[in-house]
């Protein structure tokens, strides 16, 4: 077996990650060529086929090359880290992250992770390339497990998986009411003064089952009349008047997407704890481009 090189495995990963040639070469700004002979000289050196390839179809990765990924990805955050070691602290400031990382959050999660997350890594390190993956919790924990997804960041009550955890911060329950109704403008509200009315929910598992048991737990059976995956949707028909809502992520503005407001009163009396947290691949050691995406998000403003 030859030797194989870094580029070539960063090339072979690139395809795994997007799915096509034609993807991972515009993403590592290549040539389709330049990017198909990488690869076929990765597989020349070690000697097995990694990925299937077809005009109909997108490149897919072989048993082997699933394997070899697998595999692959902490060599190639190492390789980053011994770099940037290498510069030491009296190089170019802006030189210690480099390389991708790639961030998940559930799709509850994301408005208040992706904006100031991202501003503040291309702020700090501006030669870090980032990519983003809005996903259910369950898909965020898959993709962390197989090392599609850097870290992810969720509820600690979405977890249904055995992953490393770290924590970020405590978050509360609120309903979200129309701002006209009688209890908006309250300090708390319970559960049980909420009985009656229609219940509009995330269509996401596990938050959809976690918060109608919530609610059968301290009151009558919720009437759940509609769900959606889209909070803004979520929000504008309780700003319509249709139904109220429980979020655990308050926004910067009580206005809907059509102009409506819509009020955020914490819920009472429901013992609900939870927490914002990031998640890795309790396998793998985090690198410190992970560590260091933790570490800004601790620092970041609580949402009020």
């Amino acid at each position: 077996m030859s030797d194989w090189t870094l580029r070539q495995a960063r090339y072979f990963l690139a395809v795994v990650d997007h799915g096509s040639v034609s993807a991972a070469a515009r993403e590592e700004h290549l040539s389709q060529g330049a990017l198909s002979m990488a690869v076929a000289q990765l597989e020349s050196a070690l000697g097995v086929q990694l990925l299937v390839r077809g005009r109909a179809r997108p490149a897919t990765p072989t048993a082997a090359g699933l394997r070899f990924a697998d595999r692959l990805r902490p060599i190639l955050d190492l390789a980053d880290e011994a770099g940037a070691a290498a510069r030491g602290p009296d190089g170019d400031p802006t030189a210690d992250l480099t390389g991708e990382l790639v961030v998940g959050a559930s799709m509850t999660l994301s408005p208040r992770v992706f904006p100031p997350l991202l501003e503040a890594l291309r702020d700090r390190h501006p030669r870090l390339r980032t990519r983003i993956a809005e996903l259910t919790p369950g898909e965020l924990e898959d993709r962390v497990l197989t090392g599609e997804v850097d870290v992810g960041f969720c509820y600690h009550r979405q977890l249904t998986r055995d992953l490393a955890v770290h924590r970020i911060g405590e978050v509360s329950l609120h309903a979200v009411l129309p701002a006209d109704h009688p209890l908006a403008g309250r300090r708390g509200v319970t559960v049980t003064e909420l009985a009656g009315l229609p219940v509009i929910l995330p269509a996401l598992s596990p938050t959809t089952r976690l918060l109608t048991t919530l609610l059968e737990q301290h009151g009558p059976a919720p009437d759940v009349r509609w769900t959606s995956v889209n909070q803004e949707t979520v929000r504008a028909m309780v700003g319509r008047g249709l139904g109220f809502t429980l979020v655990s992520t308050v926004p910067g503005t009580a206005e809907t997407f059509d102009g409506r407001r819509v009020a955020y009163v914490p819920l009472v009396g429901a013992e609900h704890r939870n927490a914002l947290v990031a998640v890795t691949d309790p396998r793998r050691r985090p690198t410190r481009a992970v560590t260091e995406t933790v570490a800004v998000m601790r620092g970041l403003p609580s949402s009020p």
